[in-house]
């Protein structure tokens, strides 16, 4: 799957920089690491160099909305390239180019167990001093965790534990300064 979106991405930015000097990617945050790779075999073709900003997919929908002229998007989710297609802001509909999962983490030395399991998730939640997700309305993997949360009845011993990151990249960095009461962070 990551080679047919490698060889799909490279495609189109060769394409696209036969007419420019440098092309401007916004990538969704969940794609960072993918991307970077990317973004390596790209140089090494020898082409004209791209620049990548890395976001919400909400954000960068709202900029191309309003004129930000980036030459690829690459999204989290179908939901905003087709908003902008909508919108006659791009040329096509735009491809799915993966399936993502969401994922609940935690550090290992608090001694969880995480699983699929309702009870399992309860008692991470319950010990949880927070929990850290993407912002729902800009971001598709915050909006699939809200989703889930609510469809295995979690929502209502989750929402108040709740804090939001941007992207999913800023969630998954927050959640290392609230494990512990602010008393004891040093």
């Amino acid at each position: 799957m990551f080679s047919k979106l490698l060889i799909s991405a490279l495609i189109l930015l060769s394409a696209t920089l036969s007419h420019a000097q440098t092309a401007s990617v916004a990538v969704a945050a969940n794609m960072k690491d993918a991307f970077a790779e990317i973004n390596t075999a790209f140089k090494a073709t020898g082409k004209s160099e791209m620049r990548v900003v890395y976001g919400s997919s909400g954000n960068f929908t709202a900029q191309i909305m309003n004129g930000a002229p980036f030459s690829l998007f690459i999204s989290a989710d179908e939901k905003f390239p087709l908003e902008l297609y909508k919108n006659g802001k791009t040329v096509d509909e735009g491809r799915v180019y993966a399936i993502g999962k969401i994922v609940i983490f935690t550090k290992s030395s608090s001694g969880l167990k995480l699983s699929n399991d309702k009870a399992d998730l309860l008692r991470a939640i319950a010990k949880a001093n927070k929990v850290s997700i993407a912002k729902p309305e800009l971001a598709p993997y915050g909006n699939a965790a809200v989703e889930y949360m609510k469809a295995e009845g979690l929502w209502d011993f989750v929402k108040d534990k709740l804090v939001y990151g941007d992207n999913i990249g800023v969630a998954t960095v927050i959640p290392p300064y609230l494990t512990e009461p602010k008393s004891r962070i040093s």
